[in-house]
């Protein structure tokens, strides 16, 4: 019943695992488990640069309500803020925004952090490269990544399973596959989560099957990189 304990139990299973050379893949359930994956591989170094790489149909920057606390809307606000306060640079890439799911206030939002968006409609080929340049701008800044993968990004005849559905969203196609896959080739990420995940919605675990795979894509690229570095 208590959003902020659980998160702060989260986190410190995520510091556990990462303390043991291991990379956390954390899978929700609503986007709060970000801020509880965060919590567990924030920045220790001073000026060390943090970046979040975010598949995702919402911003998750909306600012916390002292009375209500945070919500699963407030994750990535929650880091920029805390970031802020200890002094480290924060980077922020959204790719699959829905603009008729987010308001004017959270794109403002977005832009006043310097942070770099995508609408769904622009994942596609006539975007790679824009796509690729992007997430490299996040990767060559950033001393730690944080990978997070909201299922709701994804078209509903893909990813049913979830609490809103985008009919309109990305497909998990090649160049999906391909931008993760280079993002974990990067070496840099500290820690995984794959949220939205919504069995009770999903439709012959079509949803699950997803998210499965792209944690096997994940692992496989991990595992690549750690025995054939750069």
């Amino acid at each position: 019943e208590s959003l902020e304990e659980a998160q702060e139990k989260l986190g410190t299973l995520v510091a556990q695992v990462k303390a043991s050379n291991y990379l956390p893949i954390v899978f929700g359930g609503g986007h709060e488990v970000a801020w509880a994956n965060f919590s567990g591989i924030k920045p220790t170094h001073k000026k060390q640069e943090f970046g979040i790489i975010n598949f995702d149909a919402h911003f998750d920057l909306r600012g916390m309500d002292p009375h209500t606390g945070p919500t699963s809307g407030t994750g990535i606000f929650q880091m920029h803020e805390w970031c802020r306060e200890n002094e480290h640079p924060f980077h922020y890439l959204a790719i699959g925004i829905q603009q008729y799911s987010n308001t004017r206030r959270l794109f403002e939002t977005a832009d006043d952090m310097g942070a770099r968006y995508f609408l769904a409609e622009e994942f596609t080929n006539d975007h790679l490269e824009k796509l690729v340049n992007a997430i490299n701008a996040v990767l060559s800044n950033s001393d730690l990544i944080q990978l997070t993968v909201d299922m709701d990004v994804f078209a509903a005849c893909h990813a049913p399973g979830v609490s809103a559905l985008a009919f309109n969203g990305i497909a998990p196609n090649a160049m999906f596959k391909r931008l993760l896959r280079h993002i974990v080739f990067s070496g840099k990420v500290a820690s995984v989560d794959i949220a939205e995940l919504n069995p009770k919605f999903d439709i012959d675990n079509r949803t699950a099957r997803l998210a499965a795979s792209i944690v096997f894509d994940i692992v496989q690229a991990a595992d690549l990189n750690a025995e054939y570095p750069g």
